[in-house]
């Protein structure tokens, strides 16, 4: 439980960190390189933990864990530290409801804000379709193709290594395309495809590659507008938005293992196609209806352009959070 709240209150800053401390222009590459590193965590993690359980017992396995936390804090502190006068000081000490409507605070922004409530929605769908694959989706067809379990471990890597790739080499070369509505939506129906493609695959060998292939174009939605996003955000409001998105995600992951042991649970795998048409679909909608999020991501690169582009447009909605700008602090 201590190890889950000290996540829980560093996330939010780990997420809004590449915005906070380096230029607008390298922003984009910051968030590349932190999700390329959390990608491959997800493979490292497990090895490791793999490794001390085998070679240890379970309480010196978790000593070696504890042991590679510390190691890490000595380089924790040759980050560079926030900018000053980023948050308001407390001139007075404020009211359990003031506490309560800070916590909110980044809530209300994130479906208030147009665009932010467009890719809101986009990671709720794309966590839903995604967050179940590992966990349940890999072992299942491994269980029902009559394969040994071993052939997990190597699919999980395959669907990472697409992941990877959509960040270091696909995006690039699509971020041009996902700015614009209907190559978002060409992307998206792409992902889909993919999702389909595992679910219908009878060949290790095509499931493979439709793992490597759903796993870039997912990371290619994910990415798209991230740097912009948060640039977008009022510094002093963006830790809440982060804080936010990090319970919001936390429960879509809750809702895709929902919705894949639903469409197991109808012992047939038309459930699980009608889930993916079903995303597909509510995003196609989304993509149709949205306008502000495609005037985000074309605008120039100037401070006053992107910086402010919430400000600008919406003032008196960060006026009656004034009290939140009062009373943020990290």
């Amino acid at each position: 439980m201590v190890a889950v709240v000290a996540f829980a209150v560093t996330q939010p800053l780990l997420s809004i960190y590449p915005a906070e401390t380096i230029g607008k222009q390298r922003a984009l590459s910051a968030f590349r390189m932190r999700r390329i590193m959390a990608n491959l965590g997800r493979i490292g993690g497990p090895l490791l933990a793999g490794y001390a359980l085998a070679r240890f017992s379970q309480q010196y396995a978790m000593v070696c864990v504890a042991a590679l936390g510390c190691l890490v804090l000595p380089l924790a502190l040759r980050l560079p530290a926030l900018p000053a006068g980023r948050f308001a000081e407390r001139s007075v000490s404020p009211s359990l409801r003031s506490y309560w409507r800070s916590a909110l605070a980044g809530f209300v922004l994130k479906v208030r804000l147009p665009a932010e409530r467009f890719f809101s929605l986009q990671d709720i769908l794309l966590g839903i379709a995604t967050a179940g694959i590992v966990p349940m989706l890999i072992p299942q067809w491994v269980k029902h193709a009559g394969l040994a379990n071993s052939q997990v471990g190597w699919l999980t890597a395959l669907f990472v290594v697409g992941s990877i790739g959509g960040v270091v080499v696909v995006h690039p070369l699509l971020s041009g395309v996902l700015q614009r509505r209907y190559g978002y939506l060409s992307v998206w129906a792409a992902f889909c495809i993919g999702l389909i493609a595992i679910t219908a695959s009878h060949a290790v060998g095509a499931l493979g590659a439709a793992l490597i292939a759903t796993g870039a174009f997912g990371a290619c939605l994910s990415m798209t507008g991230i740097d912009r996003r948060v640039i977008a955000i009022p510094p002093s409001v963006r830790i809440r938005v982060a804080s936010a998105t990090l319970l919001t995600g936390q429960l879509t992951s809750m809702s895709s293992f929902a919705f894949y042991g639903a469409s197991y649970a109808w012992s047939n795998v038309g459930g699980r196609y009608g889930l993916y048409v079903g995303l597909a679909c509510a995003a196609a909608l989304a993509v149709r209806l949205a306008r502000e999020p495609w005037w985000l991501l074309k605008q120039n690169d100037a401070e006053e352009d992107i910086e402010t582009f919430y400000i600008r447009r919406y003032p008196k909605l960060f006026e009656e959070n004034k009290h939140v700008r009062d009373h943020t602090v990290v």
